[in-house]
């Protein structure tokens, strides 16, 4: 199960990266997520759980995480480190319910974010710091919210393919 959030994770990363052209404004841009800024050292804080190594970037779960996001229950809260440094989250929901609840908590705080394509329930926010995107599926019962620093976006998608992974 963790290697599917890995793939879904790259997989939103590489999209990410590869979709966003210019940064425009949007409310509440975020520096970081709950106590954490972009940037923030891993080694600073005891309460992580390490579940997926990918080299330079690893994914961790906080072991006493409220597992919401406004009315969401959320079933995964992950938080991305790249060399041990802060550098995004990702939530997943499930249910009919919950995939609203989290449509519904990221308007309300980042408001309503762009469509690209009316056919597909996703939206993209690209600022100057953070890069989200919501994608979900209806026949799949699957929402994804990934919040992203872009400096850490660019210095991964400038890396390549095995770089710093000595």
């Amino acid at each position: 199960m963790r290697k599917r959030f890995a793939v879904l994770f790259l997989t939103l990363v590489v999209f990410c990266a590869a979709g966003f052209s210019a940064a425009w404004p949007f409310q509440n841009e975020p520096d970081g997520f709950s106590d954490l800024e972009w940037g923030a050292d891993i080694s600073k804080y005891n309460d992580f759980e390490l579940i997926i190594d990918s080299g330079d970037s690893k994914l961790y779960i906080r072991k006493d995480d409220l597992m919401k996001f406004g009315e969401a229950d959320l079933q995964l809260l992950a938080y991305q480190f790249y060399k041990g440094k802060f550098a995004g989250i990702l939530m997943q929901v499930g249910t009919e319910g919950n995939i609203e609840a989290l449509k519904n908590a990221a308007f309300e705080i980042y408001g309503e974010g762009v469509r690209k394509d009316p056919a597909k329930d996703e939206w993209i926010w690209d600022g100057d710091t953070a890069s989200i995107t919501l994608k979900y599926d209806r026949g799949q019962e699957k929402g994804v919210l990934l919040i992203l620093s872009k400096k850490f976006m660019n210095i991964e998608e400038n890396a390549g393919p095995g770089a710093g992974s000595q």
